[in-house]
């Protein structure tokens, strides 16, 4: 680790922060640990629970086709390349992503006609039926609809810098919706 005293002259700094990061450089104590994890935690818990989800549907639709496929006698890999042994066919991971992405477009085509608003519509009116399930999905679909990239939403268009309640410090902020109270 390079000492502060080495490190501050290289900086383009004012002299008074200068000083007081000498002075809280040793104090590095169990709060800046804490608060760094937290933060590390906060970035990289959404891009986990992500990867988990991306690999489990990956993983269960590969598993949900793959004897299909064993049945309709495809393979993409033949047995001259891959001995059996070795690697299975139930365990070909490319297939199951190739089918992921397929079924996903052809849910996004059949979605887009007429019949698909309709089966989606009374999907919706047998959910927002369920006690507890209609919570989940309406929080769902708000987040959804803020971030989807619809051209006709100001969802993230603008940025707005909010006050933070301490004094002196600003936080950014992504414009989603307006509201006007009456």
């Amino acid at each position: 680790m390079i000492p502060p005293n080495l490190l501050l002259p290289l900086l383009p700094i004012t002299p008074a922060a200068r000083s007081y990061l000498l002075q809280s450089f040793p104090e590095l104590g169990f709060k800046e640990v804490h608060d760094g994890m937290l933060f590390c935690s906060v970035i990289l818990f959404p891009i986990a629970i992500t990867f988990y989800i991306t690999w489990w549907f990956i993983h269960f639709v590969d598993g949900f086709f793959s004897p299909i496929y064993a049945q309709l006698g495809i393979e993409i890999f033949g047995e001259h390349l891959m001995p059996l042994d070795v690697f299975s066919f139930a365990s070909l991971i490319g297939l199951g992503f190739v089918t992921s992405i397929t079924f996903i477009f052809l849910v996004g085509v059949f979605m887009s006609s007429w019949l698909g608003a309709s089966v989606l519509g009374l999907g919706e009116w047998f959910i927002k039926r369920m006690p507890f399930v209609r919570h989940i999905y309406n929080a769902s679909k708000q987040i959804s609809s803020a971030i989807s990239p619809d051209q006709n939403t100001q969802a993230f268009k603008e940025v707005a810098i909010i006050r933070h309640p301490r004094i002196g410090e600003y936080a950014f902020g992504f414009i989603t919706s307006s509201v006007t109270l009456q």
